[in-house]
């Protein structure tokens, strides 16, 4: 987690940078006794914000803020080619004990200004944001098939008992579209006001709205 600071002789201007960065892995998330067949669960995430914080003059001073999040959370399922197996004697098959793949990637956006305004006895601060969120990403839930048989026998025998398969509710005859886009953003804007009313008693009041 690097940060970078700056400010100016005059110390009017500050500036600041800072980058996040976190990788997780899990090997044999999902368990096989077939090392081909195992899942690793891999996980991580790339933070970036800037920032700005400038004294436009004696009682006016600004803040501007920008940030960036990505993170990716995966569990590949090994071999999709080969369906999985369940047998009701209790036999551990060839082929992935997960019965999907997952992918979830979100990228975040923020942007962000204040304004920070000094006159008299009065504190004056407004400002507002956008923030943007994504996510996409497959989820093929029973998208390679997922067969039941009694024994191994009758596997040997290809005598399954039962499968079972994801497909499209409009077109039974066709897979299911796996691939999932979420699209998502908010804004918000404020105005408030800190009153000196006497040495001891200040008031604050103000108004926000947000749309979420």
């Amino acid at each position: 987690t690097p940060r970078v600071d700056y400010s100016s002789q005059s110390g009017a201007h500050r500036l600041f940078a800072r980058l996040a960065v976190a990788q997780l892995q899990q090997p044999e998330f999902i368990y096989s006794p077939y090392p081909d067949f195992r899942s690793t669960l891999r996980q991580g995430a790339v933070n970036f914000a800037f920032g700005a914080l400038d004294q436009i003059s004696t009682n006016v001073t600004n803040e501007a803020r920008f940030a960036r999040n990505g993170d990716v959370l995966r569990l590949d399922r090994p071999h999709p080619e080969v369906a999985t197996f369940g047998s009701f004697d209790q036999a551990w098959l060839p082929g992935s004990p997960l019965f999907y793949d997952y992918r979830n990637s979100g990228r975040n956006y923020e942007v962000l200004d204040n304004v920070v305004v000094a006159s008299g006895r009065h504190l004056h601060k407004l400002g507002g944001g956008v923030l943007w969120r994504q996510s996409q990403g497959p989820f093929t839930f029973r998208g390679d098939g997922f067969y039941f048989v009694e024994s191994v026998q009758k596997l040997a025998s290809s005598e399954p008992l039962a499968l079972l398969l994801s497909y499209d509710r409009t077109n039974p005859a066709t897979a299911p579209e796996y691939d999932r886009r979420y699209r998502s953003s908010q804004g918000y804007f404020f105005l408030q006001d800190s009153f000196r009313l006497r040495p001891n008693l200040t008031l604050n009041y103000g108004l926000r709205y947000e749309r979420y």
